[in-house]
Parts: C-alpha cells; sequence; structure tokens
C-alpha cells in the first residue's frame, strides 16, 4: 500500500483567482492570464498573506514579521522594495499580454 501516494492525492488544491490572476498555494505559483510569474520564497509570502484576507489592510510591520518571523536587522524599506519588484512582474507580464491581444485584433 502506499500511504504517502493516496496522502498526496488527498491534498486539496488551494487555487485564488482574482480577476486575470490565480494563484495556487499549494505549488506556491501565481499565474496573470495563464503567463507564470516567477516569484522569490518572500515575495510568494508577501501575495500568500495579502491573499489571505483581501478585505484588510496591513501594516508594513505586519507584513514584515511574516517575511522575517525572527529579529532581523533588515530595514522594512525591503517591503516595499518587495512589494515595488511584485507589482512590476505582474504588470510586465499583463503589459505582454495587452499588446498580444491588441496585434490579433489587428
Amino acid at each position: 500500500m502506499h500511504l504517502r501516494r493516496e496522502e498526496r492525492n488527498r491534498q486539496t488544491v488551494k487555487r485564488l483567482e482574482f480577476g486575470s490572476i490565480s494563484i495556487d498555494m499549494n505549488l506556491k505559483t501565481i499565474f496573470v492570464e495563464e503567463n507564470e510569474i516567477k516569484l522569490t520564497n518572500r515575495e510568494f509570502m508577501i501575495i500568500q498573506l495579502l491573499a489571505s484576507q483581501t478585505s484588510r489592510i496591513f501594516t508594513i510591520e505586519e507584513i514584515y514579521q511574516v517575511v522575517y518571523p525572527n529579529s532581523s536587522n533588515t530595514q522594512f524599506r525591503s517591503i516595499s522594495e518587495y512589494m515595488y519588484q511584485i507589482r512590476s512582474k505582474i504588470q510586465t507580464v499583463s503589459f505582454k499580454s495587452d499588446r498580444n491581444n491588441e496585434r490579433r485584433r489587428v
């Protein structure tokens, strides 16, 4: 009997959808219009936190505690930089998709 295989098959797929953005919590991947976005572990931790409670606004301090659970000498500014990187990655893919759709229409 393959208990491990059966346990893997029982795992529920947790996939969150936000318009054209899809987040697969099990695989730790994010897709924008079916294009995979490569995120670092910490970037995904931030996405996971924000997606877990979409109606809540998190402070930088709260995000910092999730990203750096142990005391760290890293500055709060790093959270702003992670947010910038996440936005840039998502916007880049969205922009490419929009341009491809425009070319198909012409």
